[in-house]
This record gives C-alpha cells, sequence and structure tokens, in this order.
C-alpha cells in the first residue's frame, strides 16, 4: 500500500494558494480577460483531455492515511508542571494523572495525526487552536513505528526569563495508525499521479536548494541594467529632518520623476543599443553564474519579460524562491503567481500542468479532487 503523507495533502492544495491571489496584469487592462491567453489555455485544455482519455477511473488502489486517532491531552504550565512531569515519568495512568488537573488542563478524547519531523516525530491535533491544543513534539524518531499503547508523549518547556513553565502531554490509549482511504479519494490520487508525469518542478535545483539572501554586488552587470534604467536626470534628493510640506514636496517630485523615467524607458532607452547590450549581458550573467540574488531582482526581471521575453524572465523567476519578510508579506504569492503567469503566456505546460487540472474541472472528478 502507498502511504499518503501529510505533504502530500498539502501539495494538492496548493492550487488554492495560487489562484486565491488576483494579479495585477490583464489583457488591455481588461480585468474580465483571462489571466492565459486563449492559445495557452487551449493548448494546456488539449494535453489534459489527452491524459483524461487515457486514465481509468475504475482501477482499484490503496492509499494510507497517515497515523491518527484519539488520545487523552494535558496542557498545563507554572507551578504545577513539576508533579505531573513525575508522575508521567514514573508511569502514572491518565486517571491519576487526569484527576490533579483543572477542566481545561485536560481533554480526555482528542484526535491527532502523527507526522515525522527532522528532529523526530510531532503528534498534530487536527482541530488545531479549538481549545488552546497544541501539537507534542518528540525527538525519537522511532516513536512513529512504535506502538505507543498505554505510554505518554510530551513535550517540556523548561521556565525562562519571560514564559512560565509549561507541560503539554499526550496518553495514547490505543495506537495511532494509518486509515485506508475511501476509493474516491484514491482515484483522484491516482488522477493527480497521472496527470504529473513530468519530473519538472516550480523551482529549478539551484532555486531549492539555494538561500537567496538579497544583497548588493553579486550581479555587477544587473547593476549596470538598473543603474542605466534610473539615469534619467532630475532625480529629487532626499534631505533628512525637513518639514512635513517638504516631504511632501519631495514625494510629489519623486512621483513625477519615476512616472516620466518609466515613459522614457519606455519609449527611448530600452530601445538603445546600449540598454540591449547591458540586459543582455546581465541576463546571461545570472544564468552562467546562477546568482539571482540581486537586491532589485524582481525589477530586473521585469525588464528581461518586456524587452528580452518572457521566457527569459520564467527562466529569472524560477531560480529564486523567496521568502516574506511577515505573515502579512505577499511576495512569495506574488512571485508564484507570476511563475504559474509566465509559464502559461510561454505554453511551458509542465508547470501550470501541476496547478490548473483542479482550478478548471477539467478532470473526471471535477469538484472532488479539490
Amino acid at each position: 500500500m502507498k502511504q499518503l503523507n501529510f505533504l502530500t495533502l498539502c501539495i494538492l492544495a496548493i492550487p488554492l494558494l495560487f489562484f486565491a491571489f488576483t494579479p495585477e496584469k490583464y489583457k488591455d487592462n481588461d480585468p474580465n480577460e483571462l489571466l492565459y491567453s486563449e492559445q495557452a489555455i487551449k493548448r494546456l485544455q488539449k494535453e489534459i483531455e489527452l491524459k483524461n482519455a487515457s486514465f481509468r477511473a475504475d482501477v482499484p488502489a490503496s492509499f494510507l492515511s497517515v497515523p491518527q486517532g484519539t488520545a487523552a491531552y494535558l496542557s498545563i504550565k507554572g507551578d504545577g508542571v513539576a508533579q505531573i512531569k513525575k508522575l508521567i515519568d514514573g508511569g502514572s495512568r491518565w486517571q491519576q494523572v487526569s484527576a490533579l488537573l483543572k477542566a481545561g488542563e485536560r481533554a480526555d478524547s482528542i484526535y491527532f495525526i502523527k507526522i515525522k519531523t527532522e528532529k523526530g516525530v510531532s503528534f498534530y491535533p487536527l482541530e488545531l487552536n479549538r481549545e488552546n491544543w497544541s501539537s507534542v513534539d518528540t525527538k525519537v524518531p522511532d516513536h512513529y513505528d512504535q506502538d505507543l499503547t498505554g505510554s505518554w508523549v510530551y513535550s517540556h518547556y523548561p521556565r525562562t526569563s519571560y514564559s512560565n513553565e509549561r507541560l503539554v502531554a499526550l496518553f495514547i490509549r490505543k495506537e495511532l495508525r494509518p486509515k485506508l482511504l475511501p476509493q474516491a479519494a484514491a482515484a483522484c490520487i491516482r488522477y493527480a499521479d497521472h496527470l504529473i508525469d513530468t519530473n519538472s518542478s516550480i523551482f529549478t535545483k539551484a532555486g531549492n536548494n539555494t538561500f537567496r539572501g538579497f544583497t548588493y554586488g553579486n550581479n555587477p552587470m544587473v547593476d549596470r541594467v538598473l543603474k542605466l534604467a534610473h539615469s534619467l536626470p532630475g532625480k529629487p534628493e532626499w534631505k533628512a529632518n525637513v518639514s512635513e510640506t517638504n516631504r511632501q514636496n519631495y514625494e510629489q517630485q519623486y512621483n513625477d520623476w519615476e512616472a516620466n523615467r518609466k515613459a522614457d524607458l519606455e519609449q527611448k532607452l530600452s530601445k538603445t543599443e546600449e540598454f540591449q547590450t547591458a540586459l543582455t549581458a546581465a541576463y546571461k550573467e545570472v544564468i552562467a553564474n546562477d546568482t539571482a540574488s540581486h537586491l532589485y531582482m524582481n525589477e530586473f526581471e521585469t525588464y528581461v519579460e518586456k524587452y528580452l521575453s518572457p521566457a527569459a524572465a520564467l527562466d529569472l523567476k524560477r531560480r529564486r524562491v523567496v521568502v516574506g519578510a511577515c505573515s502579512m508579506d505577499q511576495s512569495p504569492i506574488m512571485h508564484a503567481a507570476n511563475i504559474a503567469r509566465l509559464a502559461g503566456e510561454t505554453c511551458c505546460m509542465e508547470i501550470p500542468a501541476k496547478k490548473l487540472h483542479t482550478w478548471h474541472g477539467w478532470g473526471p472528478f471535477k469538484g472532488i479532487c479539490t
């Protein structure tokens, strides 16, 4: 039997993340137009229809979920932690331990799944945060395959200068075991495997395996292109400690200069041999050295898309993974959506085929597989 892990479920849910984002680029600035060109959509649909014709939904298959089941749960902090931990380490049963806890510190039956992690095993509540439940993480990899019936597992957090001592624990009455997935779900998984028969990935190997710090100086030719793009005379100079009126005047002057700069770039500079030569050289430099790590890489990629080719811009974007500065930062979503857009525009079917088969409802299961 093939085991379906939590990561696989997350991958199958990726299309929802990409298309929850509304891109700013539309054909002729018409928001009613499709994100992808009609040519790209027709080609993608044709390829998926060929896949559908060769897929047999009636072939039985067996897939297992991650180990899961119910367990007794406790979470306590403060002065009582030491006593409870001593009882658990001594092999006390749930009844004895739970009798010493308040109602809000215990739950007799919570549904958990068991997940392998880099450090060990995580016991993860499926209704996370409903009652302030949290996962229980252990550093014992063998806990994933061991029969833990009648055993305790816990996470202990010592007292610090800013937090109280805390203990989160599970008493596993009956071992958490994998469940056989229904045939409808198994057929959806088989269809996804059948559709995605390419070893292509969204990001290149270097993009996946390398941390791309946003620093200056790694791409001298990219610097050259950006300096040319910002070379229009008349840029206002910022001065610190100015009055509110002067600050507003500066912003207006800068916005006017920026609008003129973009117009000059589009109408004049981008057509010069100097700019075209520098842009081509910068693109080749990044590809040859695999150094897509400039602070203004996104701006450079925009110039590559407009003045070289969308395919070249797609190549660059797949070489770097964008990490958000905080939970509200939409940069990773925008970067991923631009990769999907460029893949569709250039008919690079390997990438959008991984995302669009459920979104467009072209699969034989329609809404089921989403």
